[in-house]
């Protein structure tokens, strides 16, 4: 779900309990094509702020941690806090019912 939010050039709303407890830092990063280096600059650059996570636009999310566990896990809390948040926004216009 993340890659739906990434389309939306904005960062899915934190505000499960998990997410706004749990969640490391985000950051949103404009399309460039995979495997190039202006899209590993661009996550590069996040990352060396001390970003935690990089949704980058039509391709996803990305996650750095000290050890694949955590950055699993922080990848995996994000995808399920997008997912809240996108059912969240189509419940509320009433798509949903």
């Amino acid at each position: 779900m993340s890659v739906v939010y990434s389309k939306t050039q904005k960062l899915f709303p934190r505000d499960t309990v998990g997410a706004s407890e749990s969640l490391g830092t985000c950051a949103w990063t404009p399309y460039r094509k995979n495997g190039t280096s202006e899209l590993a600059e661009l996550c590069a650059i996040e990352f060396a702020r001390g970003i935690d996570l990089v949704v980058m636009e039509r391709h996803g999310l990305t996650a750095i941690a000290a050890n694949l566990e955590i950055a699993f896990m922080q990848s995996d809390l994000a995808e399920e806090a997008a997912r809240i948040a996108y059912f969240s926004s189509i419940w509320d216009k009433g798509t949903i019912t």
